[in-house]
């Protein structure tokens, strides 16, 4: 019997500080990827300390309080290196994400304004 789920759904790992990017993030993307979410970096250091679940990709914001995605990348890149790592920001010209890109904290950013159905042909592209 089929349940309906997809068994080869990536596993994403979304991390960002606005509850309302989460929720939205998990709505719009849930149907074609397997989504957790953390409300800030260091959440998202836990869930991928305990283990219990091996993401193909990381998705993050970049400015967030406490820890910010670039500190969260650094620590990812030395302790959690094979989950893919991605940006996902409104600020998508600054310097910092070339930065990273070039010092291979992440792959890619992606626009958070962008569209809804060229956001998910982006994903599914590169995850």
């Amino acid at each position: 019997m089929n349940s309906g789920v997809d068994p080869v759904r990536k596993k994403l790992l979304y991390v960002d500080d606005e509850h309302v990017n989460l929720y939205l993030f998990k709505a719009l993307f849930d149907t074609s990827f397997d989504i957790t979410t953390a409300q800030s970096a260091r959440e998202g250091l836990s869930i991928l300390a305990e283990g219990k679940e091996q993401f193909d990709a990381v998705i993050t914001d970049l400015r967030m309080p406490e820890m910010d995605g670039l500190e969260f990348l650094k620590i990812m890149q030395e302790q959690y290196p094979k989950p893919r790592r991605f940006i996902l920001t409104a600020y998508s010209s600054d310097e910092l994400i070339q930065n990273a890109i070039k010092e291979g904290l992440a792959e890619q950013c992606f626009k958070k304004l962008m569209d809804t159905d060229e956001m998910m042909a982006q994903l599914k592209a590169v995850i």
